[in-house]
């Protein structure tokens, strides 16, 4: 039995959320294919988040702060995890980056060997599933932070292996191309679920 945690990261109900569209159908489908797997909701406009302030900061460095490094333990228990987030000002939802900034804990989910870090999470799948209003390509290329700085801060705790998928760009398509995309990608999602 496998463990996947789903983070959500928009405040939209699932009915608005093209995001939502696209991994619901993959988490119906990963429950279908993997009944004996056990799937955790984390539902980040839901939770509480701690942030790293000053006092936390200063507990961290003592090696006394508990609250954050229980969020990396939990982070660190799965062995997959499917992130929901869609494009926001070229990035994602500030949700998120809290979270991620969490995980990110010395001695949790990532070490120091000869004065480098080494990441502590190299088992865990992930995907990331997103949408944005527009496309990323061309002269436009350098704004397309949202799935670079993922995959850069999953790299540090040790996970080089982000999977992407994302309908970017639906401002450009009509209602009709709309909906032709979100059904091939649900059914690109759905295979996925299968071997994931």
């Amino acid at each position: 039995m496998a463990r996947l945690l789903y983070i959500k990261a928009n405040p939209k109900p699932c009915d608005q959320s093209l995001t939502y569209r696209l991994s619901d159908v993959f988490i119906q489908a990963y429950q279908q294919a993997h009944p004996t797997d056990e799937v955790e909701v984390l539902d980040l406009y839901q939770t509480i988040m701690p942030i790293m302030d000053y006092e936390r900061l200063s507990r961290y460095n003592q090696g006394i702060e508990t609250e954050i490094k229980q969020i990396a333990e939990q982070f660190k228990s799965y062995d997959k995890c499917v992130i929901a987030a869609p494009v926001w000002n070229h990035s994602f939802p500030a949700m998120l980056k809290v979270y991620l900034d969490n995980i990110i804990y010395r001695h949790v989910t990532f070490t120091y060997q000869d004065g480098k870090m080494l990441g502590l999470c190299s088992e865990m799948k992930v995907l990331y599933i997103t949408s944005s209003g527009q496309v990323y390509d061309g002269e436009r290329k350098f704004l397309d932070h949202h799935q670079s700085q993922i995959k850069a801060i999953f790299d540090l705790i040790g996970l080089t292996q982000v999977e992407v998928v994302g309908l970017l760009g639906r401002n450009r398509l009509s209602n009709e191309q709309l909906l032709q995309e979100v059904g091939k990608l649900q059914g690109e999602l759905q295979q996925k679920a299968q071997i994931f």
